[in-house]
Parts: structure tokens; C-alpha cells; sequence
């Protein structure tokens, strides 16, 4: 699977099916296995961290399907103007959701962090306001029915989906968005972007609609990363 994306990568003929091929999966449990024989794995690698102290950066090796697919997806979404690509994209990366411990650099250790990473700081921040509705609202169906998910801190569950419902993620006002989508961040202590890149978007979103759109990989311009934040 991973290999496919690798051998089309930016090829949106190949990877968006691809993409909706992954989703069906998910919904009909055939990664089950797979995904609880990770969580196993990545829970022993937490505690051989914390009995040695750590390696460095704390994560397992990338090997796994779901770092595999973060991976994967944070590549294609670099750049990306294809809305049905991005929210195919997301699609996949709800799937990979796991509880948060809400430790500092938690996105570094676990993939199911690291896909909560990816939603919140590229689809909430998106210069689309269709892509970031899209993600808000379906962040809030998956923390409100996965009440696991934060149940490291219980309280956090109530201000995160309060501000997922009293945001206007379609707003015109970018800046103000993104302010949101940095204060849950830290709600769920997730490292919160920033830089040039999401200036470098706002600006970009100023001046094309969400119509346009890269067929083929072909619309990608080097430094994309406007809308990765």
C-alpha cells in the first residue's frame, strides 16, 4: 500500500483513488489487526523510552502502516489547491487517531498524535474555508462520539469542542481563525505552527479561489508549504 503511494507520488489520477481505497478499508475494519498490533508496539517503545531515558526524538521506527500514512499524506497535501484530494486526504487521517497522552512532543512518539497534528494544523488552518468547515466539523463528530481519545484529561474534552462549535471555520478573517485553531493546539498540547509558510498562504488565498486545482501533481510549486503551516 505504501509503496503505491511512493511509486505515484503527487499523481492525483493514482493517489486519489488510492486515498478513497485506504478510507474504505478503514470502514470495514480490514486494518483492525494491523492497527492494534501497533498500539502494542508503540506503547512497549514509550516504556523502553522511559526506562533508558529516551532516544532521541522518541519514536519507533517509521516502519509501521499509520507513520507510513501520515507521512504519506503530509507529502501530497504539500502544495495541494485540490479540495476533493485534501478532503480525501483527511478522510484517511481521522482513521488514524489514537488517545492523546497531552505530553509535550506527544506528536513525535505516537502516530495517532501525529495524525491529530496534521488535521488540526494543516485542515483548520487551511486557506479554503470549504476544507477547514469540512475538518472542524468532522473533529468534533470524532471527539464527541471517541470520548477515549481525551480522556488523558477529561476536562479538556468540553473547551475543545466548545471552540470547534463557536469558531467560524468558513470566516473570511484567516488570522482570526488560525488564532483559534493555535488555542486548540494547545488545548491539546499539539506543537502549534506558525512561520512564513502561513503568511506566504494567506496571502495565496487572497488572490486564487478554491477552484483552482493541480492536476496531476502538476499545479505544485516548490515551497508549497503555505499550506502545511
Amino acid at each position: 500500500m505504501l509503496l503505491l503511494f511512493d511509486a505515484h507520488a503527487g499523481d492525483d489520477r493514482v493517489i486519489w483513488p488510492l486515498l478513497r481505497s485506504v478510507d474504505l478499508f478503514y470502514q470495514k475494519g480490514i486494518f483492525a489487526a494491523e492497527e492494534g498490533r501497533e498500539s502494542r508496539e508503540e506503547g512497549r517503545e514509550e516504556g523502553v523510552g522511559n526506562e533508558k531515558g529516551g532516544r532521541e526524538g522518541g519514536r519507533e521506527e517509521p516502519t509501521s502502516l499509520a507513520w507510513g500514512l501520515v507521512d504519506r499524506l503530509s507529502r501530497e497535501l504539500n502544495g495541494c489547491r485540490d479540495v476533493k484530494k485534501m478532503l480525501a486526504c483527511l478522510n484517511v487521517a481521522l482513521h488514524l487517531f489514537s488517545p492523546l497522552s497531552f505530553q509535550p512532543h506527544q506528536e513525535s512518539v505516537h502516530s495517532g498524535a501525529a495524525a491529530s497534528r496534521l488535521v488540526v494544523s494543516i485542515f483548520l488552518g487551511h486557506r479554503f474555508p470549504r476544507v477547514r468547515k469540512a475538518a472542524a466539523e468532522q473533529l468534533y463528530t470524532k471527539f464527541l462520539l471517541h470520548d477515549q481519545l481525551l480522556a488523558a484529561r477529561p476536562e479538556a474534552q468540553e473547551q475543545v469542542l466548545e471552540l470547534l462549535t463557536n469558531t467560524g471555520w468558513d470566516g473570511e478573517n484567516l488570522k482570526q481563525v488560525r488564532r483559534s485553531r493555535d488555542v486548540l493546539c494547545e488545548l491539546l498540547v499539539l506543537a502549534v505552527p506558525g512561520g512564513k509558510g502561513e503568511e506566504q498562504g494567506e496571502e495565496e488565498g487572497r488572490g486564487g479561489g478554491e477552484g483552482r486545482r493541480a492536476g496531476g501533481g502538476k499545479g505544485r510549486r516548490a515551497g508549497g508549504g503555505g499550506d502545511l503551516a
